[in-house]
């Protein structure tokens, strides 16, 4: 399939976070925070939220769904599904697992939250790289979960670990 990553296609009052809502969304700042650059200069490669435009084949996908007329919930029911995710954790990393271990979640963000919530124990810390994803330090905070931080270090435009720092956080107590 050949597909036109040159498109444009205008995003702004349409309710998009990634144009409209982003600076509540990102950075739980109100409309009036100001940056060094002007939104229009802004490329947003978000991770599920690009500029480009969706496949044809996932428009027809949702189309079909559309046609069904009724919206309900779903679940993914098909045994296919699991024999094809798993082939390619085994293809891709030798990882198996057992189907009753794979689960689904509406999203990234709402995955994150849930995990540190499962994961982490009162008193519990988590250590992240800076920059970072602002999601890592909300679900911690959400879950109230101290976060650590481990700041990355930039050099000309690169960013690199500092693995001295890295490895002395999580030997540090309170």
């Amino acid at each position: 399939m050949n597909y036109n990553f040159d498109e444009i296609i205008e995003r702004r009052g349409t309710n998009a976070m990634n144009t409209d809502g982003f600076r509540e969304y990102i950075f739980h700042a109100p409309p009036t925070m100001k940056f060094n650059f002007a939104d229009d200069e802004f490329v947003r490669m978000w991770v599920a939220d690009m500029e480009f435009a969706s496949p044809p084949e996932v428009v027809q996908a949702i189309k079909d769904r559309a046609d069904k007329k009724i919206f309900g919930y779903s679940k993914v029911f098909d045994p296919e599904y699991y024999e094809a995710f798993s082939s390619w954790t085994e293809r891709r990393y030798g990882w198996k697992f057992e189907k009753e271990h794979l689960v689904t979640s509406p999203g990234i963000i709402p995955a994150l939250y849930e995990l540190v919530g499962h994961i982490c124990r009162p008193g519990d810390k988590i250590l992240i790289m800076t920059p970072s994803y602002a999601y890592f330090k909300y679900a911690a905070d959400f879950n109230n979960i101290e976060t650590v931080c481990s700041d990355l270090q930039e050099d000309a435009g690169s960013y690199t670990i500092d693995f001295e720092d890295f490895e002395k956080k999580p030997k540090m107590r309170k």
